[in-house]
């Protein structure tokens, strides 16, 4: 596995985790 592989992996997983985010705060502030 080369470097910039793992980095484009953690960064992918890095974008999920922030949408993820955004949308569990989009439906918490949605009362």
């Amino acid at each position: 596995m080369k470097y910039m592989d793992f980095f484009r992996m953690v960064k992918i997983r890095l974008n999920m985790g922030m949408l993820q985010f955004f949308v569990f705060c989009v439906l918490c502030n949605r009362d």
